[in-house]
């Protein structure tokens, strides 16, 4: 049997705990260790780690095959006691980790504990002398394999805000995200941080978390600017960069317009005002890339001035409503395709995951004045509900959690608030998918919403049925959206409408939709497991990576062997 020999370093950490950090060349790793893949086999749980995730390890590549790369964080891989360490002297903590090589898989002596995407970017890489740093144990425990998993992958990710200011400080090729963040990172730090900018201190950071304005916000619209708008006139589309000065011009004098023409709502927080919210901070950043476009004639030397931005804005002020009273869009009759004038009140039911998620915001982009509406109906995957507090929060949106847990005592069946049922993993297509259907769900759900919506006088209820569910989900089919808005019209004396704005697509649809709102699903939760991170193998995970891998997006949020 064949075998290789690297130099170790054993460090002990207790009684018989032991580990070995050495370096190994990435085109080995194939050779000594594979990936335990979590299955199951008669009833017995098998593995622990899920399917590759080709985005990631695509983007990892490519880091990989640019100059000069570095990955620091090491692999951690789990040995059988086929592998032997060989002191160089009697009680020395040097010396050699002896690794037989085999071909098949199942006998190959490491399995990959953490790592599994790096190692998959390191096959595919065009590179060959590329040494990966490696902390090993010896084991055959597959308990313990297990138990370092989920420690390992339990970590919290470094907040995004705390990225985004770091972006600008930094050199090396990061990933293509990162990469495309970085330019627009360095003009909200100029704007931020520059005292002659009305941004001065006012933007939200880790390093100025008193800031009114989100920094998320203005990353957004300084994008969008970049990619068509304004800022794209000083912009090298080779490099994604381009006159930095000549764009905090732009920014400055467009938005030292906008505080000027409404002192009153500047500098507030976006619950006091609706300016300073992420939805006002985007609609008049497409604002000023129109006005600009109206004013510009050279791109290399001239740019709007703070008088001809502040000229435009002042012919809109009288019909802004900032921080009170009700923005008119018109006052001819004309309703929109769902019977329903937009300034009208509307009760989203929003659990939290990406469909609601993305609904909601439809709702509030379309100009309705939105009321969210979260169940807790003794779901395990009750995390939900905290993202959907949250986002309301952000959007200073009107949320309702109600409690209805008693109604799980109910519903014996159901994997999803059974204690006695484990939620299956599978694709929703697998007949074990039927457990998680909690009986009449949405029948309830819509009711109390409707009630809700009569209570305060809205038109209609949203909710987010999609064709994805039809196969599985009884209450998300066209033929009961249809019965049920048949009902709850004559259920009431004031008609209330209730309809699925994505019922006619799948979740694939629904993200691509979400894309070109450019929201964030980090915010989102969809896995119906109860963990700190998704599974990535029950059925709703499933269809989320699904649909994230069709759009050729990273999803962002962490599953149980993702690595950043």
């Amino acid at each position: 049997m064949n075998h290789i020999k690297v130099p170790a370093l054993k460090i002990e950490q207790g009684p018989g705990r032991a580990l070995f950090s050495f370096a190994i060349r990435g085109k080995e790793i194939q050779s000594i260790a594979s990936i335990s893949r979590v299955k199951r086999h008669e009833d017995e749980l098998v593995g622990y780690q899920r399917p590759e995730v080709s985005n990631h390890i695509g983007d990892i590549q490519r880091y990989l095959e640019s100059e000069n790369p570095m990955i620091p964080n090491a692999l951690v891989i789990a040995f059988s006691r086929a592998v032997k360490f060989v002191p160089s002297s009697e009680n020395s903590s040097f010396g050699d980790l002896v690794i037989p090589v085999v071909e098949n898989d199942d006998d190959k002596p490491g399995l990959i504990v953490d790592g599994q995407q790096r190692a998959a970017a390191l096959r595919a890489a065009e590179i060959d002398t590329f040494q990966m740093p490696v902390s090993a144990f010896i084991t055959d425990d597959a308990q313990e394999q297990r138990e370092q998993f989920i420690l390992v992958n339990s970590t919290k990710p470094l907040p995004k805000g705390l990225i985004y200011e770091l972006l600008p400080y930094t050199e090396t090729k990061l990933s293509a995200g990162l990469q495309k963040r970085r330019f627009p990172a360095k003009l909200l730090d100029d704007l931020n941080h520059q005292q002659s900018s009305p941004f001065y201190q006012i933007i939200q950071t880790a390093t100025n978390p008193t800031g009114v304005v989100k920094d998320n916000s203005i990353l957004k619209l300084i994008e969008a600017s970049l990619t068509e708008g304004a800022l794209y006139n000083y912009r090298d589309p080779s490099t994604g960069k381009g006159n930095d000065k000549k764009m905090v011009e732009v920014l400055s004098n467009y938005w030292g317009a906008v505080r000027d023409v409404f002192p009153d709502a500047w500098g507030k927080k976006p619950k006091d005002s609706r300016l300073m919210h992420g939805a006002g901070m985007t609609a008049l950043g497409h604002l000023m890339d129109a006005i600009f476009d109206r004013y510009h004639t050279d791109e290399h030397e001239e740019t709007v001035t703070y008088e001809q931005f502040k000229a435009d804005l002042e012919a809109m002020k009288p019909f802004c409503h900032w921080t009170n009273g009700f923005w008119d869009f018109g006052s001819d009759d004309t309703e929109s395709k769902f019977g329903v004038n937009r300034m009208k009140k509307l009760v989203v039911i929003y659990s939290g995951g990406m469909d609601s998620f993305t609904a909601l915001h439809k709702a509030v982009k379309e100009g309705f004045d939105v009321y969210a509406l979260s169940f807790d109906y003794g779901q395990k995957h009750n995390k939900e509900l905290i993202c959907a507090k949250n986002v309301c929060t952000e959007l200073n949106v009107p949320h309702k959690i109600l409690d209805i847990k008693s109604i799980s005592n109910l519903f014996t069946s159901s994997s999803l608030v059974s204690d006695d049922i484990d939620v299956p993993d599978g694709h929703y297509e697998a007949e074990s998918m039927k457990s998680t259907v909690v009986p009449n769900r949405n029948m309830i759900l819509i009711s109390l919403a409707i009630g809700y919506a009569v209570d305060i006088e809205a038109e209609g209820i949203w909710y987010g049925a999609h064709s994805g569910d039809h196969l599985i989900y009884p209450d998300c089919r066209p033929e009961f959206v249809k019965v049920m808005d048949q009902a709850s019209k004559v259920a009431n004396f004031e008609p209330v409408y209730v309809h699925a704005p994505y019922l006619d697509t799948d979740k694939i649809g629904i993200l691509k939709d979400g894309i070109k709102m450019d929201l964030d699903y980090s915010k989102t939760w969809t896995c119906y497991k109860g963990q700190e991170k998704a599974c990535g193998t029950c059925g709703s995970c499933v269809e989320r990576l699904e649909a994230f891998e069709k759009n050729n997006i990273t999803d962002p949020i962490l599953y149980i062997d993702l690595v950043n």
